[in-house]
């Protein structure tokens, strides 16, 4: 459904609502990995509820690249927290910052993630954006037409890389994504495409 997204006055007329919350561009690179990471029990539907994606990656004939978390022996890890030895909490909340394992390393951030058969949804903590920013990037549906055009802070992990060559306009983009849905920011889109 639709909403306004420009900012709203708060209650006394005298600021914002959110003006207590930080700037979403001042959170860590890796928050996700950070003390306070909030991650929700999905069970076996792999679909967020705090978000939306698109329905055909619920279903696991459609072969969904998905950000699946694994176990690194030597060191504590994102994966031990979520396993919790085979007891899935409804609620986990990271109590320590976590390195980085695999692909964990190469993302901006994480929508839902897989620990064995089971989903993950990873609430982002609340900050607010900026109605107007520099350098805004467009982005748009995974079809090219205008509708569903908008434009994007580069800075936040908006949107998702299509590479092209620009010397062929009718080759379809390709994709270096981790995973179905993954959201990056504007360089880290160039690098990847870079690398293709």
């Amino acid at each position: 459904s639709w909403r306004d997204p420009f900012p709203k006055s708060d209650l006394t007329g005298a600021g914002y609502i959110g003006d207590k919350y930080p700037l979403c561009v001042d959170l860590p690179h890796d928050m996700f990995l950070r003390r306070g990471a909030k991650y929700r029990l999905l069970g076996g539907n792999p679909m967020p509820q705090l978000m939306k994606d698109n329905p055909n990656y619920g279903s696991e004939d459609n072969n969904i690249a998905r950000m699946v978390i694994t176990d690194d022996p030597t060191r504590p890890d994102l994966y031990d927290v979520l396993h919790n030895g085979g007891t899935y909490e409804p609620i986990v909340t990271l109590t320590t910052n976590l390195q980085c394992h695999l692909d964990e390393c190469h993302v901006d951030t994480v929508r839902v993630v897989r620990v064995d058969d089971v989903y993950y949804e990873y609430v982002r903590p609340p900050c607010v954006e900026f109605a107007f920013y520099e350098n805004g990037q467009m982005i748009t549906r995974h079809h090219t037409e205008w509708k569903g055009r908008m434009c994007a802070n580069p800075l936040l992990p908006q949107g998702r890389e299509a590479c092209l060559d620009l010397n062929d306009r009718y080759v379809n983009a390709t994709h270096n994504h981790i995973y179905e849905g993954e959201r990056m920011t504007y360089q880290t889109a160039v690098d990847r495409c870079a690398v293709d």
